[in-house]
């Protein structure tokens, strides 16, 4: 059975759970991704012997390239910080919060049902008989809808799921005259969005393709097709018109442009379904919530790149990272020297990563030289396919999309996501990065459950056993993000400096006490001794004249 789900962007091994496959990317060349190397060759002169003529007019010319050279780096960084957004301008709304496979099917109903005049869908992978019968309800409904799928994705059997979805619908508008109208991405890009707009007010975003394993209608148990395992994601509705509004500007610059799709071909565009799997238990842990928020649209490539390195610039406290992967290439090196970067300001980095993709080891050890804390995803329970790519910033911004960490998606695909700025939001979301952080390693999140992860209070002298440190009433978490003590005083290591000294200190003054004692001890001993060995008659003599003078 083949794996797809987003590795378009690199040639990608499952090693793990599925079968190897041998990798048919039709969009671009095979890549494959290596530590770069680079050879630095060092240049020693004598410096007790002093440059003339011609050694001199070299070395001024080379300080002449050297100076040049920095200046011009000096403006190209300049250039690159200007590109970062000085400040986010938010959006206030009414966000619905979802993950996969908890909850997905839930927010795909909410925002399927909901239109009452138009939905405009664009997905990179769609099999889901149950998602097509809500889109079919919709059409029954009146509802226009306008479909635009990925016309070419990474594996060619994609291909064929989602040209099985579309017959059908296709059918449905040539033989019953039903509102929809479908289209196909037709360049070497990819669109990856997952997005759905309803009467420009509402705007579904999500990090997960249209598949039983994403959105279970009943997510205890969970049909196993195509793949083999259900997929961790993140997603969203966002409730408010101006923010629909360019979600929706940006699905009609692709769909209405001929450069950019084409319609669907019932001749030439033949699907068929996969191979039916198996089912699998699962105990969902989240549901859907409703919050208010403040949102901001981020799209790729337009700002993606610019508004994470931005984002992760603003971390003050901690970052976690939800991620399928992160390649080794210039655009991804950017984040991670941001990330870098957060790191020396004392902020904590946590990373889950899918570990069945061939480079994992590579990238985690790569990472963990850098100071973050990385774990292999679900390695404790291989019960889900970690397919987010989400990020939260300090308990109180969320990114959520379709946007990986690599040079494709952050720089040519068609991607989308949104900022949400909201502590509540931010919770919600935190409390499923715990759940998978405690099925991906050993070690505890947060041992105390006072709201701060093991590594953030070991990192910031704060006791990860006690939610109160300083037991002053108010726990660690409210001490960081609400008072602003970043740093606590507890040091377990200077705590066992003391005892030792303690019990040193206690230690010399009874060995000093014994020693003084048997000294006294000695000393009386030795007077006695001499008494008993002095002769009988100058005892005598002595008593006699004691005698005498008294008499």
């Amino acid at each position: 059975m083949w794996m797809l789900g987003d590795t378009m962007n690199n040639t990608i091994a499952i090693r793990k759970t599925a079968p190897r496959y041998i990798s048919l990317n039709r969009k671009g060349t095979t890549q494959q991704y290596y530590a770069s190397q680079r050879k630095r060759q060092n240049v020693f002169w004598d410096t007790n012997k002093k440059p003339r003529g011609k050694t001199k007019k070299k070395i001024y010319l080379v300080l002449l390239i050297l100076i040049i050279s920095n200046i011009s780096i000096l403006r190209t960084n300049t250039a690159n910080l200007k590109t970062q957004p000085e400040t986010i301008t938010y959006t206030k709304c009414k966000a619905y919060l979802f993950v996969s496979p908890d909850s997905s099917y839930a927010g795909i109903e909410k925002i399927l049902k909901s239109a009452n005049n138009t939905l405009k869908i664009m997905v990179y992978e769609f099999w889901s008989p149950e998602i097509k019968e809500e889109i079919i309800n919709a059409l029954n409904r009146g509802v226009k809808v306008y479909l635009l799928m990925e016309g070419d994705t990474y594996g060619e059997i994609g291909d064929y799921w989602n040209r099985d979805m579309l017959s059908e619908l296709y059918q449905l508008n040539k033989t019953q005259n039903k509102p929809i109208w479908i289209r196909l991405e037709n360049t070497t890009r990819y669109m990856h969005a997952k997005v759905i707009i309803a009467d420009t007010t509402m705007v579904f975003i999500s990090s997960e393709n249209f598949m039983p394993t994403s959105y279970p209608p009943t997510p205890t148990t969970i049909e196993l097709t195509p793949y083999e395992r259900p997929s961790r994601g993140w997603g969203t509705i966002i409730k408010n018109t101006e923010i629909a509004k360019k979600y929706e500007e940006y699905f009609d610059a692709i769909f209405y442009n001929d450069q950019y799709s084409r319609e669907y071909n019932p001749d030439t565009d033949v699907g068929q379904p996969p191979e039916q799997g198996g089912i699998i238990k699962y105990s969902p842990i989240m549901g859907m919530e409703e919050v208010e928020a403040y949102a901001y649209p981020v799209f790729a490539p337009e700002n993606s790149l610019q508004t994470i390195k931005w984002l992760i610039s603003r971390a003050n406290y901690t970052i976690y990272l939800s991620l399928m992967y992160i390649t080794q290439d210039q655009t991804t090196q950017q984040l991670i020297d941001e990330l870098k970067q957060a790191k020396e300001r004392g902020v904590t980095i946590h990373i889950i990563l899918e570990d069945s993709l061939e480079y994992y080891q590579q990238t985690a050890q790569t990472l963990e030289n850098y100071g973050f804390h990385v774990v292999p995803a679900f390695s404790q329970q291989e019960t889900l396919f970690l397919h987010n790519k989400g990020i939260i910033i300090d308990d109180k911004i969320i990114l959520i999309g379709s946007i990986n960490w690599s040079e494709k998606a952050l720089t040519q695909n068609w991607e989308a996501a949104i900022l949400i700025k909201s502590t509540q939001a931010a919770q919600y979301y935190k409390t499923i990065y715990e759940y998978d952080w405690n099925k991906s390693t050993k070690k505890p999140f947060d041992s105390d459950g006072d709201g701060l992860s093991d590594y953030y209070e070991e990192e910031h002298n704060y006791n990860p056993k006690n939610p109160d440190t300083d037991n002053d009433g108010t726990n660690d978490w409210e001490e960081v993000y609400i008072q602003g003590n970043k740093y606590g005083n507890y040091n377990p290591k200077t705590k066992t400096i003391i005892i030792i000294i303690v019990a040193i200190a206690v230690a010399i003054i009874i060995i000093t006490t014994i020693c003084i004692t048997k000294k006294k001890q000695h000393k009386q001993n030795q007077k006695e001794k001499l008494n008993n060995n002095k002769p009988l008659s100058h005892r005598n003599n002595k008593n006699q004249t004691n005698i005498n003078s008294i008499t």
